[in-house]
């Protein structure tokens, strides 16, 4: 990782692919895998594809749909820059999402679709608020709409923070049926 590290500053890279293969700890990754690393340590989006996904629409067959999820923190909202980028170059529907608990209060579930819906503006896209667990919610949703691309903000944590909190980025990783787009927020 310390080589893609240098590589992505001699060259100046903007978006860095890598592949993925589901592993058998945490959630399918491995602890220590290089990719994992890459994610902790790399200051510029990450685009992740496993092994075993479909490439669907990246052929260049019709609409692009982007699953977009954000914790509507500011720095979160950041990375939806990169996922509008895309609109330049494809036709792309968006999505829009962020999770609840299972029990919010219905103000608080208004408050944030109303954010949502206000961050779609200019968006041809959809508007959605989920419940549950952060990573299992995003993959079903973004499974059920067939996205091709999930984009989401990612905070650096401790390792200590993230062993004994786990981690919604690598359930994320692991679940989705389509490449996952990270940005560092």
């Amino acid at each position: 990782d310390e080589q893609i590290e240098d590589v992505i500053k001699d060259y100046e890279i903007d978006v860095l692919v890598l592949s993925t293969k589901a592993g058998t700890a945490l959630g399918g990754f491995a602890f220590v895998s290089t990719a994992e690393r890459i994610l902790r340590k790399t200051r510029i989006p990450v685009l992740t594809v496993a092994d075993c996904r479909t490439v669907r629409k990246w052929a260049g067959e019709g609409c692009f749909h982007v699953f977009y999820a954000t914790d509507l923190s500011p720095e979160s909202i950041q990375s939806l820059e990169y996922a509008r980028a895309l609109e330049h170059r494809l036709c792309v529907e968006f999505t829009v999402a962020h999770v609840l608990p299972k029990h919010a209060p219905s103000e608080k579930q208004e408050a944030a679709f109303q954010q949502l819906k206000a961050l779609g503006n200019g968006t041809a896209g959809k508007v959605e608020i989920l419940h549950g667990s952060v990573g299992p919610a995003i993959c079903e949703a973004s499974s059920r709409q067939k996205a091709d691309l999930i984009v989401i903000g990612v905070k650096k944590h401790s390792l200590l923070r993230e062993v004994l909190l786990g981690h919604n980025l690598l359930e994320i990783l692991n679940g989705a049926e389509c490449p996952v787009l990270t940005v560092r927020i």
